[in-house]
């Protein structure tokens, strides 16, 4: 058995555990392209307890990577800094950020409406990732992967003033989302933009642990403030934490 030293934010105290041989096949097992669907599964099976009794699927997604961080550190010859291509975890980890509290931050006003927005959580990324492909431009193409996800993403967090989104997650929360990101991607471009504009500002109001952005892949995460103008966005995919047994057998 592994040792997995208490992992300690904020918002969250988490105890993990090594996952077992048949979760690490299952998750190996897993279509490609799954990424944040992995995250859950890896996490709800490597999760021994969380301070607030919280599935994974609800937190950030910062508060998700930390967490898979904190399990390859431990797993990963390595050891806590661990190589992330050239370069090390501590170049895109800061724990100096913390966030408290999941409630939405207030925007203010654009194109007429009062604006809220909240952290993008697991349960919305997941729902983004599952809908690549359901968004057609004029041409009947997919849309490209850029634009779904960083319109997945307005349209999951930012909401006017009064309106609600579905608390489950699945079917319903993505029918939600699909009609919401149609209705953001009719919007003008001037409105569209300006919406785009204040996400970028309150993403960085919400920042925490990590520095998310959106590539063609999915989510990456920018290295922290000072670690160089050189060093180049990272993924942490949950195949990293799997040995090369799991990997084989799947």
């Amino acid at each position: 058995m592994i040792y997995f030293p208490e992992l300690r934010t904020r918002r969250l105290t988490i105890r993990l555990r090594e996952i077992s041989i048949l979760d690490a096949v299952t998750i190996a097992a897993m279509p490609t392209g799954m990424e944040q669907a992995e995250t859950t599964a890896l996490l709800r099976a490597a999760v021994e307890s969380v301070s607030d009794g919280s599935d994974p699927l609800e937190w950030t997604i910062e508060e998700r990577t930390l967490a898979l961080c904190h399990y390859l550190a431990a797993t990963n010859d390595d050891g806590p800094d661990f190589a992330v291509g050239d370069y090390h975890y501590t170049d895109y980890v800061d724990m100096e950020k913390q966030l408290g509290t999941l409630k939405p931050i207030a925007l203010g006003e654009i194109a007429g409406d009062k604006w809220t927005m909240c952290p993008l959580t697991g349960r919305h990324a997941e729902a983004i990732e599952r809908l690549e492909g359901e968004l057609q431009g004029a041409n009947g193409a997919p849309i490209p992967a850029l634009l779904h996800w960083h319109t997945g993403a307005m349209a999951c967090q930012l909401l006017r003033e009064g309106e609600d989104q579905p608390l489950d997650a699945g079917q319903v929360f993505d029918e939600w989302l699909l009609e919401r990101m149609k209705t953001f991607l009719a919007l003008p471009e001037s409105d569209y933009s300006a919406l785009l504009l204040k996400r970028t500002e309150g993403a960085a109001k919400l920042a925490h642990l990590f520095y998310p952005a959106f590539s063609k892949k999915g989510i990456v995460f920018n290295p922290v403030e000072g670690a160089g103008d050189d060093i180049p966005p990272a993924r942490f995919p949950p195949s990293t934490c799997l040995t090369q047994l799991p990997l084989a057998m799947a």
